[in-house]
């Protein structure tokens, strides 16, 4: 296995800390200087529903929005598919599917990697049970993508 050690030059640290740092002295002239991004995404959402954010990550940007519509249909239920017994099972699988997305962000975040001792260490139980949830919540949305109504 090949190790390699990467080191950056000063001129490459700063670079980085003014492009990424929330410190006010580089991120307010980052701001001005990427206000007219905020312009245009708001034009491409108004004519043509979504902006050049989402080609860059759709994944990132859908899950988003799905949680965010699952959490509305689980909340504000009015009615279930013709596959389903009752209304408690519907939910259970909208319950489901929110989960598997969720799973989806926690993994793209890596909320399974620790800190300890200054080592950085993996909980592989909680990447299984992460993998394990989108798994089911991805499967159940695939299922049932044609009942996602409300």
């Amino acid at each position: 296995m090949c190790h390699m050690e990467v080191r950056l030059t000063k001129d490459a640290l700063l670079s980085f800390k003014k492009e990424f740092s929330l410190y006010p002295l580089y991120a307010i002239p980052r701001w001005f200087r990427d206000a007219h991004y905020s312009i245009k995404w708001a034009f491409q959402r108004l004519f043509r529903g979504y902006d050049d954010r989402w080609k860059w990550g759709l994944n990132f940007a859908f899950s988003d929005v799905a949680v965010e519509c699952l959490e509305s249909m689980i909340s504000n239920n009015h009615s279930y598919p013709i596959t389903c017994k009752n209304e408690s099972e519907w939910i259970e699988i909208l319950t489901c599917i929110k989960e598997g997305f969720e799973a989806f962000q926690l993994i793209a975040n890596r909320d399974y990697i620790y800190k300890e001792k200054g080592k950085v260490k993996v909980n592989k139980m909680k990447l299984r049970e992460l993998q394990e949830k989108q798994k089911m919540g991805l499967e159940l949305f695939a299922q049932h993508y044609g009942n996602l109504w409300d």
